[in-house]
């Protein structure tokens, strides 16, 4: 391939790359806080299922993993993440502290129910088109939170364990523009920072109790992550992990 035409190529395939990712960190810029004609929306997504994830080891090696910790998401099957939802009554109790219009959005929304979005400019969008949420809900922009993933991971060396199931709850944050789909806040937490050892003996199914009670004190700590990122600097409470 001539080395011109081999440029043009590179630099088309990098720029569909960085125009189709959002951000991995958007601030929220400080004239949010000045700026309160909109109403706000506070929600949350549909949570994913909690599942075990393995770290190292080749595809043969995972399955084999896998396998010998099917019980353990065979529970976790079972566990919802309604501990989650109340972080969007405190984003919104807080929000009105601050002197916002706010209303609190009572059903999780679906996301995968949504239809992508594609962008017409350069920008930070949602990946997925929440515009119509503004006439079904009536506000003007949404804050959406939301558990990324989240269950046990652990380290392998093939498919031999190194360590115990550590619980993890990876939660996002996200301030959209309801008339542009942009974004005007976006944050994910960390999947290291987000883990809580276990206390006590893990292995004891079918309930495994210690992994569970580990588990939701992670979503705790998810939440109290995303309100004092959020609401960083300003009078509101925030919450304790």
């Amino acid at each position: 391939m001539p080395r011109p035409l081999f440029l043009s190529v590179l630099g088309f395939v990098l720029l569909a790359f960085v125009c189709g990712c959002g951000p991995s960190k958007l601030a929220l810029k400080s004239d949010f806080w000045q700026t309160k004609e909109r109403k706000i929306g506070v929600a949350v997504a549909k949570s994913p299922v909690a599942a075990t994830h393995q770290a190292g080891g080749g595809l043969l090696d995972r399955a084999i993993a896998k396998a010998a910790i099917g019980t353990l998401d065979a529970h976790f099957e079972k566990l919802n993440s309604k501990s989650f939802e109340d972080v969007a009554q405190k984003f919104a109790e807080n929000l009105e502290t601050q002197g916002f219009n706010v209303k609190l959005v009572e059903k999780p929304i679906d996301l995968e129910k949504l239809p992508k979005f594609a962008p017409t400019s350069s920008g930070d969008y949602h990946e997925r088109d929440l515009r119509m949420i503004a006439a079904d809900e009536g506000v003007d922009a949404l804050v959406l939170l939301s558990i990324d993933r989240w269950g046990t991971t652990r380290k392998y060396y093939a498919f031999i364990p190194l360590e115990s199931p550590k619980p993890f709850c990876v939660a996002r944050g996200e301030l959209v523009n309801l008339r542009t789909n942009a974004l005007e806040w976006s944050v994910e937490m960390e999947e290291d920072q987000s883990k809580v050892d276990v206390e006590g003996e893990w292995d004891k199914p079918p309930d495994f109790p210690e992994v569970t009670k580990a588990l939701y004190k992670a979503v705790d700590k998810a939440k109290a992550f995303l309100e004092n990122d959020f609401f960083a600097g300003k009078s509101a409470k925030p919450m304790s992990p």
